[in-house]
């Protein structure tokens, strides 16, 4: 509440991963892209052991994209449901996240 600094985002080393850090400086999430995909990891680390979640962009149309988004890392390419998807408009700044049938935030 005093109106300080509580998170930024910076260049975590030099090959393009990004970290989040709290007001003290240290990482809390490291987010790597790798074909077309996002990956969060804990801390400051990239092993798959301290993943938190993959996210891929699936495009629907130029207005409404989807994001699947799995809790759990895939260890194939075989196809797994998603722990969620967001669906939305980045025009209208609109998004709906829904886990499995339910909608959980819009």
């Amino acid at each position: 509440a005093s109106g300080g600094l509580a998170f930024r985002v910076a260049e975590a080393d030099g090959d393009g991963r990004r970290a989040l850090l709290d007001a003290a400086g240290c990482a809390l999430v490291t987010v790597r892209t790798s074909e077309g995909e996002w990956q969060a990891f804990r801390g400051i680390s990239s092993e798959l052991r301290h993943i938190i979640f993959t996210a891929k962009v699936i495009s629907v149309s130029s207005n409404r994209k989807e994001v699947h988004v799995y809790t759990k890392p895939r260890s194939t390419f075989e196809y797994t449901k998603p722990s969620y998807r967001l669906i939305g408009n980045p025009f209208r700044r609109a998004c709906t996240i829904i886990k499995g049938n339910s909608i959980v935030a819009q």
